[in-house]
């Protein structure tokens, strides 16, 4: 099932993939998130440490993962209640 289905359904997804690497570390995070944007959002702020890129800033960072710079701005640690 494609992920534009289990939003219509109300379904929780699985987040996205990156690099195994990052993948597999922070899996042991994933249980902190309650919701999976979040945690998308942190393996991408880790993806972006990473990469090689000049500017280590949110805006830079989003224009080489290719997310919403406003996206990892309002990024948080949220922990379940």
């Amino acid at each position: 099932m494609d992920i534009a289905e289990q939003i219509r359904q109300n379904l929780p997804r699985n987040p996205t993939e990156t690099v195994p690497l990052i993948d597999d570390y922070c899996s042991f995070y994933r249980s902190l998130f309650s919701d999976v944007r979040n945690y998308e959002y942190f393996k991408y702020l880790h993806l972006g440490l990473i990469l090689t890129v000049k500017r280590k800033s949110l805006p830079g960072i989003s224009k080489i993962v290719n997310v919403s710079s406003q996206g990892l701005h309002h990024f948080q640690d949220l922990r379940k209640p």
